[in-house]
């Protein structure tokens, strides 16, 4: 996992986060699974939904065959209840099932905007690609690793 420095990206990053999610894309794209105090959002999606802008800003390959995977990792306050953001130890798999021996180990990188934090991975699809996901997590907070499964359709524009 690569980190970077808060300083040199705040500004891609405010404009990944401002483009992600006030274009709805969070809402449309994004789910989540709860384990206890820890909650993982996730959501994978097409390169080509991101605005060109942000695609240059990351380094994100603007492509219908290309994929990005977003994973937040909250943690629920006992005090308060709200959940807030946490670093982890991000690893996963992608297992394509039309070619069932095709396995992409999953490289993400995580990115920090003031007190949110993600981490990203892109990831090659063909069109009509049932993908399959396993995300594991593992906060400094939990003696337990968390595992996410979720399949996803994509599809190449055409």
């Amino acid at each position: 996992m690569k980190n970077f420095d808060i300083n040199s990206l705040l500004l891609p990053i405010f404009s990944f986060s401002i483009a992600f999610f006030m274009s709805g894309l969070q809402s449309a794209f994004a789910d989540k699974q709860d384990f206890g105090d820890i909650t993982v959002h996730y959501s994978a999606f097409g390169s080509d939904f991101l605005s060109p802008e942000v695609s240059k800003q990351y380094g994100i390959r603007r492509s219908d065959k290309k994929g990005v995977l977003n994973i937040s990792v909250l943690k629920k306050s006992m005090e308060s209840g709200e959940r807030t953001p946490i670093t982890a130890s991000v690893t996963g798999e992608l297992r394509n099932v039309q070619s069932a021996q095709q396995i992409t180990e999953l490289d993400f990188t995580e990115v920090q905007e003031g007190s949110a934090i993600y981490y990203l991975s892109t990831f090659d699809f063909g069109h009509r690609d049932d993908l399959n996901f396993k995300v594991i997590v593992k906060t400094d907070t939990d003696e337990y690793e968390h595992t996410v499964k979720f399949s996803k359709k994509l599809y190449h524009k055409k």
